[in-house]
Order: C-alpha cells, then structure tokens, then sequence
C-alpha cells in the first residue's frame, strides 16, 4: 500500500471524525455607542459588535440607548450560511418612520422579514417590500418616504358585507317600535282609566278624554305595525 493511498484514507478518517466547523460572521455597527445588540433574544454587546457563529438562523434587535431616541427600534432577520459575512448598519440619528394605511404590514429586505408598520427603519437605498393580507404588495425606496405620510396599499380583497341587524335602519326601526310600543301602552291605560271615570260620574267631558286619548293610541299602534313591517321586509330581503 502506497503512502500517498494511506494519507488519503487518514485524512478521510480526520474529516469523518472532526468535521470542519461550519460558521459565518455577523457584523453590527450603530452611530450610538450606547446602543444595545440583542441576537436571538440574547444580550450581545452595546455599540456595535462582530460575532463569529455558528450557520443558521438569527433575528437581530438594535435598540438606541439615547433617551431623546429611546423609541427606535431596527429589527433584521438572516440565515447565516458557511464562511459568509453579513454587515448591518444602523444609524438612530437619521431613522425614518415607516408607516402604512393600513398599518400592520410585513416590511421585508429581499426575503428576511424586518418587522410590522409602524416601524423605524434606516435611512438606506435598498428597496424594502410591504406585504399585507388582502392588500397589492408594495415595493418602496426609504429614500422616497414623505415624512408623516402613511404609504397607501391598495386593497383587493372582497369586502365584507355589512349584516342588515349591523346596519343603523335595524337600530332606528327597532327604537321606534319600541318608543312606539310604549307610547302606544301609555295612551291606552289613560284612554281605560279615563273611561271607567265616565262609567263613575256620566261627564262628557270625560268621555272626550278617552275618545283622544284612544285615537292617539290607535295612531301610535299603526306607526308601530308599520316599522315592524318594514323591518321584516328587510330580514326577508337580505
């Protein structure tokens, strides 16, 4: 057996048994040396910081340490891959505030999600995309951001349908068969007691009381039976 074939068959053993390590590197820099780095939900450095690590997965939080910027907070997703060198750079003092109608919309730097409008964001030439559920997806430039000015998104999904019981005509129906209703009860125990009076003391006077007051009764009661029709011919029209 040759010594180069032995060699080979050792180096081969080596690599089987004592993988090569397989890691990237982060970078971080802000204009704040107070900032505050967080990886992963883990406190890594205040400033900026460079981590050799591992490959995979990580969500980095930069949050500014200066009190007139304690608000700003830059968000970044990234699948760090073998021997890769990624570099994020934050500046607090230059941040824009990101906002969209409607709010709560996925702001993305090419696949890595960053985070949800309202969001601050840094003051870069990349493009970002926004996405939102039933909304046309958007891509903007930070640089074209009017300040205070919310980043419309078209809407294309169906709307709903407003429920006819949701709709302010079921309200005013239903309060006016009830004030009806009510009107209609007052005016009849008047008209009743008004009536038995008559029975008591034979006064014509009396007897015109009931008259009016069941006329008024009678009116009222028709109001009502009439907004109850209308209410159920829109539940059947629905």
């Amino acid at each position: 057996m040759s010594i180069k074939f032995c060699s080979a068959i050792i180096l081969t053993l080596f690599a089987n048994i004592f993988p090569q390590d397989c890691k990237g590197t982060i970078m971080i820099n802000t204009d704040d040396p107070n900032s505050i780095i967080i990886i992963n939900d883990s406190l890594r450095a205040t400033g900026k910081t460079v981590l050799a690590t591992e490959a995979g997965l990580y969500k980095i939080t930069a949050k500014c340490g200066v009190r007139s910027w304690d608000d700003i907070v830059f968000t970044d997703s990234l699948n760090l891959k073998c021997d890769e060198e990624k570099v994020f750079n934050y500046s607090f003092k230059s941040a824009i505030l990101l906002q969209t109608d409607p709010y709560d919309a996925g702001v993305y730097n090419s696949d890595s999600l960053i985070g949800h409008t309202p969001l601050y964001i840094p003051f870069t030439s990349n493009n970002l995309i926004l996405m939102k559920p039933g909304y046309e997806t958007k891509i903007i430039n930070p640089l074209e951001i009017q300040i205070g000015m919310p980043v419309v998104l078209n809407f294309f999904g169906k709307t709903k349908k407003e429920i006819f019981y949701e709709k302010s005509i079921f309200k005013y129906l239903m309060g006016g068969i009830v004030a009806l209703g009510a009107v209609t009860a007052y005016y009849k125990i008047k008209a009743d007691k008004k009536f038995e009076e008559y029975q008591i003391t034979g006064e014509p006077a009396l007897l015109n009381k009931t008259r009016q007051y069941d006329l008024i009764s009678g009116i009222t009661m028709g109001a009502m039976q009439i907004n109850f029709g209308v209410l159920i011919y829109f539940f059947l029209a629905e």
